[in-house]
C-alpha cells in the first residue's frame, strides 16, 4: 500500500519512484486533480479507481475511500493511492494514513528497513521483492545487528512509556555507537554502520546556473514556493490551534496566554532560510510539520527548543561527526520501523 502525491500535476514532475509505484501497482485510486497522462505509465490490466471530490458534485465520502483502500490492500493487491500535491498537505493523506496503520498496514516502511535490522544485504525495488530476497537469506542473518534493533526498539518504547518527552532515541543512538565502538562490532562482526560523516562548515558561495537551467527554473521556483508557503500556512494554522488549546485547559493554573500566530513572521523566516540554504547548497525550507508535532507532543512552548535543537546540530557537524562512522544502521532502521508502528 503506497501514498504517492502527483506535486503540481504535470507528469513530467512525477519522481521515478511515482512513476514505478504506478507502473507496478495492481490498483490505483486517483483523485481529481490527477491528470489522464498521469496514468498512462499505468499497466494494461491494472484497475483504475476514481475517488475525487468537488464541491457541489458528485463525491465519494471518505470512510468510502478508506475502506476501499483496506480492502484492495487485504486482498493481496499492490495499492497506489494517487493524490494531488502533497498528501499530508493538500489532501487528507493523513486520515488515510491512519485508517491504514489502524488496520496494521505499515509494510512499505517496516519491510524496507528489514534487511538492515537483520544485516543482510538489502536493495529490491518492490516490497515483495525485498521480503523475498531476505527469505533467501535467513541463514546469513547477523546476530548483532537483531540484538541491536531489538535494544533501541526497547529503549525508545520505555522512553514513551515513562514519559514522552524523554529522548529514547537519541538514549538509543548513543547506546549503539558506545557498543560498536567498544565491542569492535563493525569490524570483527561484521555489524553494518553508517561510515564516514563529512563535517565542518558549509561553503557560502553563488549557485552557478547556466542558461538552459535558467529557463526550466521558473516552473520549479513557482512549485517549491507554493508547496513551501501552503505547508507553512497548515503548519502556522495547526501548531496555533494546538497552543491554544493548550492555554484553555492550563488557565486554572495561571498559565500565561500563547502569543498569537504570525503569518507573515513565519513567510520571512522560512524565506530567509532558503536564502541561506541556497547560499550552502542545501534543500529549501519549510516549516516542517513533523519537527513541529515533535517538538509540541514534547513541550515545547516557544522558539527556543529549535534554536537549541540547530545548535545541537551545529556542534555535531563541527566537532562530533567521528562518532557516527560507527553508528550502527540496524539502530536507524529500527527507529524507523517504531515510527511506523
Amino acid at each position: 500500500m503506497y501514498l504517492v502525491g502527483a506535486g503540481p500535476g504535470d507528469p513530467g514532475l512525477l519522481t521515478a519512484r511515482a512513476l514505478e509505484l504506478i507502473a507496478t501497482a495492481d490498483v490505483v485510486l486517483y483523485d481529481r486533480l490527477i491528470p489522464a497522462s498521469a496514468l498512462t505509465g499505468a499497466r494494461a490490466d491494472a484497475e483504475l479507481i476514481y475517488v475525487g471530490k468537488e464541491g457541489g458534485g458528485p463525491s465519494m465520502p471518505q470512510g468510502q475511500i478508506d475502506q476501499a483502500l483496506l480492502d484492495h490492500a487485504r486482498a493481496g493487491r499492490t495499492v497506489v493511492r494517487l493524490k494531488g500535491g502533497d498528501p499530508f498537505v493538500f489532501g487528507r493523506g493523513g486520515e488515510e494514513a491512519e485508517a491504514l496503520r489502524g488496520a496494521g498496514i505499515a509494510v512499505e516502511i517496516v519491510a524496507r528497513q528489514i534487511p538492515a535490522i537483520l544485516g543482510v544485504p538489502g536493495g529490491a525495488t518492490t516490497t515483495i521483492g525485498e521480503i523475498r530476497r531476505v527469505a533467501g537469506q535467513v541463514s546469513h542473518v547477523n546476530g548483532w545487528s537483531v540484538g541491536i534493533a531489538l535494544v533501541v526498539l526497547a529503549v525508545i518504547a520505555a522512553g514513551q512509556r515513562i514519559d514522552h518527552r524523554l529522548p529514547g532515541p537519541l538514549a538509543g543512538l548513543i547506546l549503539s555507537i558506545v557498543a560498536v565502538h567498544a565491542l569492535g562490532l563493525a569490524s570483527r562482526h561484521g555489524v553494518a554502520v553508517l561510515g564516514a560523516v563529512p563535517g565542518g562548515l558549509p561553503h557560502v558561495r553563488l549557485p552557478y546556473v547556466s542558461w538552459s537551467q535558467l529557463r526550466r527554473l521558473p516552473g520549479l521556483v513557482l512549485t517549491v514556493t507554493f508547496v513551501c508557503i501552503a505547508q507553512t500556512a497548515a503548519t502556522v494554522r495547526s501548531s496555533g490551534s494546538t497552543a491554544r488549546s493548550s492555554v484553555r485547559s492550563s488557565a486554572v493554573r495561571g498559565s500565561d496566554a500563547a502569543a498569537p500566530t504570525d503569518f507573515n513572521r513565519d513567510l520571512i523566516g522560512v524565506g530567509a532560510g532558503s536564502v541561506v540554504a541556497g547560499l550552502i547548497g542545501a534543500f529549501a525550507v519549510d516549516a516542517s510539520p513533523p519537527n513541529t508535532a515533535i517538538a509540541t507532543a514534547s513541550g515545547s512552548r516557544s522558539q527556543l527548543a529549535n534554536i537549541m535543537a540547530a545548535a545541537g546540530v551545529l556542534v555535531v557537524a563541527l566537532v562530533a561527526t567521528a562518532p557516527l562512522a560507527v553508528l550502527p544502521e540496524a539502530m536507524l532502521a529500527a527507529t524507523l520501523v517504531f515510527i511506523a508502528t
